[in-house]
């Protein structure tokens, strides 16, 4: 489990208007999956073991080649936590903005595990809780399923972003963990592309290299293709 460890202090989330407790159900299947990522997540310190009056169930995700991918159902606790304002562009205004300012060459980042990548206060830990094989744990960070993890992490790299010095010839688009550089210069994208993940990784930011696309005339964000200065 690969995370990284953001330069921020532990977040401290909203509490729930009340208690929720909901009982593990029968599982479909992936018991041994899900207690083995249990253990690499206490590893690197994204569980750990408590005592909780909350409780949200286990909720194991089949994937195409057949294993299982551990997920919590925080369903009925997100409908208890109090509303946050959504400082996240939708994903129809932040095209409005793209197909407005795109450059010509392209340059696509993706962060690993943004999520887990930041602490939360430990005060704010225990709603979190779940139980599996008799015992209970909770997550120490942001997770996948909560409510406000997208909102939250967004803010975060964007500040961190906005400490980013770079060239004005290359614009900025962001949409929680996918960054992408834009420019009519392919020169100055080819000098801002390092720097930037420079930056990020003296952040605590991850940066899956393997999906790192670019520069380039052509590029996949947000599940749409960009060539030149359109989209198809």
């Amino acid at each position: 489990m690969t995370r990284g460890h953001a330069h921020h202090p532990p977040q401290v989330l909203l509490q729930p208007w009340r208690v929720v407790t909901v009982q593990q159900y029968c599982l479909p299947g992936g018991q041994e999956e899900i207690s083995r990522t249990i253990l690499e997540l206490e590893k690197v310190h994204i569980v750990r073991p408590t005592h909780s009056p909350f409780n949200s169930p286990v909720w194991p995700v089949k994937k195409p080649d057949g294993t299982w991918r551990m997920t919590v159902d925080y369903r009925k606790l997100n409908k208890v936590t109090p509303p946050l304002h959504m400082a996240v562009l939708s994903i129809h205004d932040l095209m409005d903005c793209l197909t407005i300012r795109l450059g010509t060459y392209h340059y696509i980042v993706d962060l690993v595990n943004t999520f887990f990548s930041i602490d939360t206060a430990p005060e704010c830990q225990e709603q979190f809780a779940f139980t599996w094989d008799g015992r209970q744990w909770t997550f120490q960070v942001l997770l996948q399923g909560y409510l406000h993890s997208p909102t939250i992490c967004h803010g975060l790299i964007a500040q961190d972003l906005a400490q980013w010095d770079h060239l004005s010839s290359v614009a900025l688009f962001h949409y929680v963990d996918d960054i992408l550089l834009t420019s009519d210069s392919f020169s100055d994208l080819e000098q801002a592309a390092p720097s930037l993940l420079r930056h990020l990784k003296s952040h605590g930011w991850v940066v899956n290299e393997g999906k790192v696309q670019g520069p380039g005339l052509s590029i996949k964000f947000l599940g749409v293709v960009w060539s030149g200065k359109g989209h198809t």
